[in-house]
């Protein structure tokens, strides 16, 4: 009973260690409205406070709140106080992104006589640099045998606003990692990549983002990398992918509620502007005008998306079905008839209501 006691005690303290001060907080809280006091406030406690848990506490600040006149005083924490300090210290100065200080930041991921707690947040803030080199630095990162700097270097890519940096995080989505050390993290590298992706919403990256959706949705592969790369697509109104998400809501089972939701709110986001549909069978034939004695001119597969263009005012009946006839435009821009009772439609003027959860 007594070991127990002793041991509830020592993890209430160290929980509430990892609780900033109470006093630090409100000096912090009045920084991030802009106080000037409270910014020169917590640079003073990072050089002065006798508390190494307060010197951490304002490191962190530092960077959190970019705090530019903190930078000369990161430097000197960094080469004088405790490392419980320098973890956050090398961190904040990525965070402030001071070109001049760059090569201290490289050095010390690089340095192997550093703790690796320290080079992993120096490796975290080198991509708020911002440049070729910090790309550079990341990308050789990439190439590590431990999984978990991989996730670090993927993360920071996503701060570097480069283009290079978009290509690197599509090649880990589609040529993901092959061999038995990595096949554990294969999801995990491609979920950070995506939301990568999601930070840096570089345009000219998006039409390979469609191309990895388009393989995914061919796969039936209606992961978390789907919906991440769909949610930033939707969110930068790319029109572009209209297509794309009109195909994955068509085409993934009707059962996942939640995915569907999600396409909904995409539709809503993006500004749907046309209706599509797909057939419900194997092939459906394609025709000159709006009836089964028409010539066929065409036809349309599985799982291929067509535009609707047109529907007849009255509903016509091809045994055993009822419905309207719709003039369509495939992919490959044939245009004709086909009849509405072997379709799947999205009606982008009357779409589903979203299903909110409670």
């Amino acid at each position: 009973m007594k070991n127990v006691l002793l041991f509830m005690i020592a993890l209430s303290l160290s929980f509430c260690g990892s609780k900033e001060d109470a006093s630090f907080a409100a000096v912090k809280l009045k920084a991030k409205g802009g106080d000037v006091a409270s910014r020169k406030e917590i640079v003073r406690l990072l050089k002065e406070d006798k508390e190494s848990s307060i010197r951490k506490f304002a490191a962190e600040a530092i960077g959190e709140l970019i705090i530019k006149e903190g930078d000369s005083q990161l430097v000197a924490s960094f080469e004088a106080d405790d490392d419980n300090v320098r973890e956050a210290v090398i961190y904040s100065i990525g965070k402030l992104g001071d070109t001049g200080n760059f090569k201290l930041v490289e050095a010390t991921w690089k340095d192997e006589k550093e703790k690796m707690a320290i080079r992993k947040k120096a490796l975290e803030g080198i991509g708020h640099f911002q440049s070729k080199e910090a790309v550079g630095v990341l990308k050789n990162a990439l190439k590590d045998k431990e999984p978990q700097i991989r996730i670090i270097a993927i993360d920071a890519l996503g701060d570097t606003a480069s283009q290079e940096a978009a290509e690197e995080l599509i090649k880990i989505i589609q040529n993901p990692e092959e061999g038995e050390a990595f096949f554990a993290h294969k999801k995990l590298f491609e979920k950070s990549a995506a939301l990568s992706l999601s930070k840096l919403k570089q345009k000219s990256s998006y039409n390979l983002i469609i191309g990895i959706l388009e393989k995914k949705i061919k796969d039936y592969e209606y992961d978390e990398v789907f919906q991440i790369l769909v949610t930033l697509l939707a969110k930068e109104k790319y029109t572009k992918a209209e297509h794309i998400f009109a195909q994955a809501y068509l085409s993934s089972p009707s059962s996942d509620a939640n995915f569907k939701t999600l396409l909904l709110k995409s539709f809503k986001e993006l500004g749907l502007q046309n209706s599509y549909c797909v057939i419900t069978g194997d092939v459906l034939n394609i025709r000159e005008k709006s009836n089964t004695r028409a010539n066929v001119i065409g036809s349309i597969t599985a799982g291929e998306l067509a535009k609707v263009i047109e529907k007849t005012n009255i509903k016509y009946r091809v045994d055993p079905l009822e419905d309207y006839w719709y003039k369509i435009e495939t992919p490959s821009k044939k245009q004709g008839w086909v009849f509405g009772g072997y379709l799947k439609f999205l009606d982008h003027t009357n779409l589903p209501s979203i299903e909110e959860k409670k």
